[in-house]
């Protein structure tokens, strides 16, 4: 891939990306997260080595003493600075990435993470730099990962899209064949959200798959390819238990980042599919089998995952 200097060609780009799922600070939407009483047995294990590995770029992935969730223990792989390890972080989002990770694989067993931390702790605005989400995705298109998941939004009344983030999506589709799962947002009172609305963009070749939770969607407009559930689903998480000692738990969350994640996991697990039988590019093959890649001259798709364990709390799922 052709490098991209983003900060010396976007040096006064400001920066203004959230999370799509989870915070309560406005641009976010999303709900705080729901602790449950509920174990999960590990990721079922295959003889069949893992075939397709998601990109996501997130918040990280939390450790404590040095481990990840049991639930995701040899499944995500990124670098030392991929780690959230401030389990006390007042930031709302904290443990999104990994979160999300959970999610993508409860629907993907077989496939694995490579976590790239681009929403780092908040600026003084309380936002995130475009320019190190931008550096993620080139760094993961970079390592030969063709499907990646943007599980955060920036919402804007201006039509000013992010350029840094356009040029390292647009080098990874054209470049590498990526194909990226983005949330839509749970804010409804904007007129533009990005980078979901990149899937309106001729040159992506429809390769942007924007993701809405259909429960809290009001309207359908056309950058839409699919609806999947994000609401109170369930995932890995880590939190300050008895006595204040930090411990991994299970927990509920609802926004249009598990949306995503859902349908990321859903690719993932048809590509795998695929790539035994022997599909050269198993990621785009299972995209244009769901009907989601190219134009978006039809309605939005209804995705639906692997469903969730009942929850005991309540009798029902998610």
């Amino acid at each position: 891939m052709t490098e991209v200097d983003h900060a010396a060609r976007h040096p006064h780009r400001a920066p203004r990306f959230r999370p799509a799922g989870g915070g309560g600070r406005v641009g976010t939407g999303g709900s705080l997260p729901e602790f449950v009483e509920l174990e999960l047995p590990p990721l079922p294990r295959t003889t069949a080595p893992p075939s397709v590995s998601v990109g996501v770029v997130d918040t990280g992935v939390v450790q404590i003493d040095g481990q990840v969730h049991p639930y995701l223990t040899g499944r995500v792989t990124g670098r030392a600075d991929e780690v959230e390890s401030d389990i006390r972080s007042a930031e709302p989002e904290f443990g999104h990435g990994t979160f999300v990770s959970g999610r993508i694989l409860y629907n993907a067993p077989r496939s694995t993470v490579s976590m790239r931390r681009g929403l780092l702790p908040r600026d003084a605005d309380g936002e995130f730099e475009d320019r190190t989400v931008a550096a993620a995705i080139t760094s993961l298109a970079d390592e030969g990962v063709k499907l990646i998941n943007l599980s955060f939004v920036g919402e804007d009344d201006e039509d000013d899209p992010p350029a840094e983030i356009r040029d390292a999506m647009a080098c990874a589709v054209i470049e590498h064949n990526v194909v990226f799962v983005v949330a839509a947002g749970n804010n409804f009172d904007v007129a533009h959200r990005y980078p979901a609305e990149f899937a309106t963009d001729a040159e992506f070749g429809g390769h942007v798959l924007a993701v809405a939770d259909r429960s809290t969607w009001s309207g359908e407009p056309s950058w839409v390819a699919a609806f999947a559930d994000g609401q109170r689903r369930l995932g890995p998480l880590a939190a300050v238990g008895l006595f204040g000692v930090p411990a991994f738990a299970w927990a509920r969350w609802s926004g249009s980042s598990f949306a995503a994640a859902t349908v990321t996991g859903m690719l993932a697990a048809g590509a795998a599919r695929l790539a035994d039988q022997g599909s050269r590019q198993p990621v785009v093959d299972a995209a244009a089998q769901a009907g989601l890649l190219g134009p978006r001259d039809h309605a939005p798709l209804e995705i639906v995952g692997v469903d969730d364990p009942i929850d005991p709390s309540t009798g029902g799922r998610g």
